[in-house]
């Protein structure tokens, strides 16, 4: 079991990708902009305010970004917490 929390930068976005292992994620501060699927398109993300909790399900494609401002996050799972790219089309 692990514990992280994470700030993230304006302007920050991760590609697709996924976790082997079920990940609990709370926002903190700021908010947090979350898309899923394998294809990148930043107008999919749904934001998610202070207070939000979100599920990353095991291997589910998920992706992330910030706008203008920082967040902050706290992630829990179980690892290893390995990340792996996903087939982007």
């Amino acid at each position: 079991m692990y514990v992280v929390l994470t700030r993230w930068t304006a302007h920050h976005m991760s590609h697709p990708h996924f976790h082997p292992n079920d990940r609990y994620i709370t926002v903190i501060s700021g908010t947090w902009w979350v898309g899923t699927g394998t294809k990148y398109e930043s107008g999919q993300h749904i934001p998610q305010p202070p207070g939000s909790v979100v599920t990353h399900f095991g291997k589910q494609v998920t992706m992330t970004a910030l706008r203008t401002r920082t967040s902050r996050s706290k992630f829990v799972g179980e690892g290893p917490a390995t990340q792996t790219a996903a087939e982007v089309h």
